[in-house]
């Protein structure tokens, strides 16, 4: 997700801005230590704010590490 973040220009901080949640949400996204859980409309506007499909979003995402 961190590839198509960079890709899309945005900072952590700027996606965060966008969807609403914090900094520390699109860290732990990037990173695997947790998996985003976002109903369809959240899920729409991350893809949009990626410039990606709903298919490249979920090739993107780091498998959630076991703790």
């Amino acid at each position: 997700m961190q590839k198509l973040r960079e890709n899309a220009g945005l900072t952590q901080r700027k996606l965060a801005e966008r969807l609403g949640v914090t900094v520390q949400t699109v860290s732990n996204w990037e990173t695997g230590y947790r998996e985003p859980r976002m109903n369809p409309s959240q899920t729409l506007k991350l893809c949009q704010s990626l410039n990606c499909s709903l298919a490249q979003l979920a090739g993107a995402i780091a498998p959630c590490q076991d703790n």
